[in-house]
């Protein structure tokens, strides 16, 4: 790149650039192996939309203001009671405490400290997504579940990454190591996102897959979920959202890379025992191991099928990783849990149970009822929110399987044509990290290289559910 064009993209950055992230054109972030990279300042992600406004189809729905960083619990007290024999039993009264409008968006990273692996450039993307939301002014906290690899003895991070993640207020959950090799992979991993149920501190969890970057806060999800407050102790209206949101993705119905859920005493455990059942009927069955009928343990009907963000219905558990976590995800929500939003596209579908507690349709919302919440710096185009508040970095399009190379190329065409991407912002928040708190940003973070893997695969699934099945149905070190 000529000096001249470096000058450009430094007089560009300043001019655009939050004075949070400003910092000195002349400074430059040392990688480990000694190679500076050119310190990229870019503004904000997106431009400012205006003139947002709720469509007529779309419902009356609360506006009032979040509070700022909610943390209080709430004391519950409840009374059941069961008939049986025709004779009443009432149970004691418990109080128990629930959390009130404390939110978390969460993350999972596995596969850390393997040699063989490369982990650190899906940690640098949670280290981005937290500086956004922070910086766009969100009340939740930002919680990444690190999962050490079976091949390491360490029992933490190593400090210099402990103190990048807590630099941008980062809390981390460690999960239990895997037994071997065989569970470290992408099926057995993906199901530990479902560990975002312990996490009962919170009323209420956005998981994010960590190739996932949100554009501002997402808080107004949380907020549209949960009771509302009447001044005078009346009846309300209920929420946009139930507890539950399972978003819909282009040809599935649950996309596991994107949810809300309501944490909750022994709820994990709850799953596992679905997760048990299904791994028993595993090794009962011949390649594949799957039964687009059944599924995860319902059966579709021409009345009750499945919808995806383009239009897509179907009624056999056959969309992309049905027998993984995509699929769980929406059984848990619908199928067993019975309280759900179901975000698709435009509409969304709020679903509970009537008294005799079979499932039901409450209502369907259309007309893209989230608009007015949605972050003023979006993505343009025509995606209602919240598929327009976040990009996801699928496949080979993530920043940090960039290798040098192609970022300095990158850069050399965003001058020339005087653009600037997602992906040079993503590095210039990062470096912008780094140089606050003196990290040297790990070359070998970059490039694409072995992780615990890309994708879910039938076999790998098997495997892992036989060797889990040999240990006394454990995957994990003693």
């Amino acid at each position: 790149m000529s000096f001249i064009g470096f000058c450009l993209v430094s007089i560009l950055s300043i001019l655009h650039l939050t004075s949070r992230l400003t910092q000195s054109q002349s400074d430059q972030v040392t990688v480990n192996d000694g190679t500076a990279l050119h310190d990229w300042e870019m503004p904000p992600p997106f431009k400012r939309r205006t003139n947002l406004t709720r469509t007529s189809a779309s419902p009356t729905v609360r506006t009032k203001s979040r509070p700022s960083r909610p943390s209080s619990l709430a004391t519950v007290t409840s009374t059941s009671s069961a008939t049986v024999n025709s004779t009443t039993t009432t149970s004691t009264t418990t109080t128990t405490t629930t959390p009130v409008r404390k939110w978390a968006y969460a993350f999972l990273v596995g596969g850390v400290l393997d040699p063989e692996t490369n982990y650190r450039g899906f940690l640098y993307a949670v280290v981005v997504s937290a500086k956004i939301f922070r910086d766009s002014g969100s009340a939740a906290d930002v919680v990444v579940m690190i999962q050490l690899s079976y091949n390491t003895n360490a029992t933490t991070l190593p400090q210099d990454e402990l103190d990048l993640l807590t630099s941008v207020g980062v809390k981390i959950k460690y999960l239990p190591k895997f037994a071997a090799r065989v569970h470290e992979q992408f099926y057995a991993l993906v199901m530990e996102k479902f560990r975002v149920l312990e996490l009962t501190e919170y009323s209420r969890v956005i998981f994010l897959d960590s190739d996932i970057t949100p554009l501002c806060s997402m808080d107004y999800l949380f907020d549209q979920s949960e009771p509302i407050e009447t001044i005078d102790g009346g009846p309300s209206e209920p929420p946009l959202l139930k507890e539950n949101a399972v978003l819909s993705w282009k040809n599935e119905p649950g996309h596991a890379g994107f949810f809300m859920l309501a944490p909750g005493p022994d709820k994990f455990k709850e799953l596992q025992k679905i997760i048990r059942r299904r791994e028993e009927e595993i090794l009962t069955m011949k390649f594949p191991f799957w039964n687009q009928v059944t599924g995860w343990g319902h059966t579709f009907s021409n009345t009750d099928y499945w919808r995806s963000q383009w239009g897509i219905n179907g009624t056999l558990w056959n969309w992309w990783s049905s027998f993984a976590d995509q699929g769980l995800i929406y059984f848990w929500c619908k199928y067993h849990l019975k309280s759900t939003s179901l975000i698709i596209g435009d509409e969304i579908e709020n679903w509970g149970t009537d008294e005799s507690g079979a499932l039901r349709l409450e209502r369907t919302i259309p007309g893209s009822p989230l608009q007015s919440f949605s972050c003023a710096n979006s993505r343009v185009g025509d995606e209602p929110p919240p598929y327009r508040d976040y990009e996801h970095f699928v496949g080979k399009k993530k920043p940090w399987w960039m290798n040098y190379t192609d970022r300095e190329e990158l850069l050399h065409n965003e001058t020339k044509n005087n653009t600037i991407s997602l992906g040079s912002q993503w590095f210039s928040i990062l470096q912008s990290v780094a140089k606050n708190i003196g990290y040297n940003i790990s070359q070998s973070a970059f490039g694409e290289s072995r992780f615990v893997g890309a994708f879910s695969d039938k076999r790998s699934m098997y495997n892992h559910t036989k060797a889990k099945q040999k240990r006394g149905w454990t995957a994990y070190q003693e």
